[in-house]
């Protein structure tokens, strides 16, 4: 059965709605923003953002964006 919550994603004013078919928090999801025209985040395609672990458990979850090192 899949389970739906609600997650904050860094750079973004309101909550998502992520969908996991087992309930439980991605590490990281990869969120790809190219036929969004109207934002900034259009031009930079996918990006990939990882959960905070003391974010877990809250309401509302957040994801940060993962930057190349």
């Amino acid at each position: 059965m899949a389970e739906a919550r609600f997650v904050n994603l860094e750079g973004l004013e309101s909550p998502c709605l992520l969908v996991s078919s087992d309930g439980s928090m991605p590490e990281e999801i990869v969120v790809d923003y190219t036929p969004e025209d109207q934002a900034e985040l259009a031009r930079r395609g996918s990006i990939i953002y990882r959960l905070q672990p003391s974010t877990a458990e809250k309401a509302h979850p957040t994801y940060v964006e993962v930057f190349d090192e």
